[in-house]
């Protein structure tokens, strides 16, 4: 998990992005993730760019959703503390 920036058109949003299989739901193909904060445009498809501020983790495999969605929120308080 890292902690980013994301430039979308003119303006910089902070964000987390995560690499990886999605090991606690079983996945398989690596995806690359992006969850911008403050940020509710439908922007599929097109170009953002990233500028990485901090490794914050690695991929872990949890024992279920509960203890991923609450990683996942303490990922954002992590991130927020760099951005």
């Amino acid at each position: 998990m890292y902690a980013v920036r994301v430039k979308w058109k003119s303006n910089w949003y902070g964000g987390m992005l995560s690499i990886g299989t999605n090991p606690t739901v079983d996945g398989t193909i690596r995806t690359i993730e992006v969850n911008i904060f403050d940020f509710d445009k439908e922007i599929y498809g097109e170009k953002l760019t990233l500028e990485f501020v901090i490794w914050l983790r690695g991929q872990i495999k949890y024992n279920g959703l509960e203890p991923l969605i609450a990683q996942i929120g303490q990922d954002k308080i992590d991130s927020l503390k760099f951005l």
